[in-house]
């Protein structure tokens, strides 16, 4: 049952963005989406880590370089965490110069996601994103709802990465991707291994030990132990979280389907 968080879905927005809107429509297939998530461990988990208010409206492009997106706006009081003044551009209105250089405290906020699905869907009369991993209907909004999970538990982390893991983009993104990844292994889809590209993920049952993939998976760990922990548990093969906690404990990390039945894990 999806009960935690509220989520609000409000499509009267629309009509000023689309011609020929229908708010009713939108909600009722936004709420399909939201039902197909939830029907997985993965998607439970993430809703249920999640403790503050998100609202779902229309994505907006009038004012955005990129016609075709979706976004997670931070609510006040913003949540950016550990980051400097200058960096702290993850927050709601970011054009608001005011707000984009205040870096909140890390407690935690509410999250506005600007979502259309039909931007996802082929032969959606508004479809215009390309297909690729990691980028249907649901994973998409999955993606998005992990960076609502981030500014809710205070977590986001705006970082830019280097080096092996530049290709991800910033922390932010590496966490929403690789979330996102356990969901689609869980449903059986390709895995996405960049953003904002769609690249296939190379390897994925090597993906835990290679790089500093285990220490970035530590520190999602760390900073969202909560959502973390009932992911460990989602049976997929490809769950690096519950390599992440398999290795905490002492025991040997496998990459492939694990049967946690009456085996002492930290979680």
């Amino acid at each position: 049952m999806l009960h935690n968080p509220p989520f609000h879905i409000d499509g009267s927005s629309g009509g000023n963005i689309y011609g020929n809107w229908n708010a009713a429509n939108y909600e009722a297939a936004v709420r399909c989406v939201l039902t197909r998530i939830r029907s997985t461990t993965s998607g439970r988990a993430l809703a249920n880590s999640i403790r503050h208010r998100i609202e779902i409206v229309p994505y907006d492009f009038r004012n955005r370089p990129n016609q075709c997106d979706a976004g997670a706006n931070i609510r006040p009081p913003r949540t950016v965490f550990n980051v400097s003044r200058a960096m702290a551009t993850d927050v709601f209105a970011p054009a608001t110069p005011t707000c984009a250089a205040i870096a909140g405290q890390g407690t935690g906020s509410g999250s506005q996601l600007q979502y259309t699905p039909g931007f996802f869907v082929p032969g959606s009369r508004l479809h215009c994103i390309d297909p690729g991993p990691g980028m249907a209907v649901d994973e998409a909004l999955y993606h998005e709802i992990v960076h609502a999970a981030m500014n809710s538990a205070g977590a986001a982390t705006p970082h830019p990465l280097r080096g092996f893991l530049q290709h991800f983009q910033s922390f932010d993104e590496y966490t929403a991707v690789i979330v996102t990844n356990v969901f689609s292994s869980e449903t059986g889809r390709d895995l996405r291994g960049s953003y904002p590209g769609t690249t296939p993920l190379h390897d994925p049952a090597g993906f835990y030990a290679r790089n500093d993939n285990a220490f970035m998976i530590g520190r999602v760990c760390r900073l969202m132990p909560v959502l973390t922990r009932e992911l460990a548990r989602v049976p997929c093969n490809f769950n690096p979280f519950r390599e992440f906690y398999r290795a905490s404990a002492g025991l040997t990390p496998h990459s492939t389907r694990a049967n946690t039945r009456g085996t002492s894990l930290p979680f």
